[in-house]
């Protein structure tokens, strides 16, 4: 009489990524989950952002500020310049 030894192995599905950002690997399945500032959209396996209209009104303002911090370092760089002055001539020293 023989006795088969039966192991039951669990397959790591998250191995196949099949969420879009976290993946917990259960016995038999698996579950997706989202990182702060998102939720699991309906499918189950995707993110979005909890308040996708708030982002892209932060990404706005924030592109504002950057171009206007720009046109500010412009116009510091153009203010330092004296255009009545020349650059020295780089001096080369025998060896």
């Amino acid at each position: 009489m023989s006795v088969g030894l039966f192991l039951d192995t669990d397959v790591n599905e998250c191995d196949t990524s099949p969420c879009s950002q976290e993946c917990a690997n259960v016995y038999g399945s698996y579950q997706c989950y989202c990182r702060q500032g998102f939720q699991l959209a309906e499918d189950g396996h995707s993110c979005k952002g909890k308040d996708a209209a708030l982002s892209s009104q932060v990404r706005y303002v924030y592109r504002i500020i950057e171009s206007l911090r720009l046109e500010k370092t412009s116009k510091i760089i153009k203010s330092n310049r004296d255009p009545n002055t020349t650059m020295p001539a780089s001096t080369v020293s025998p060896v």
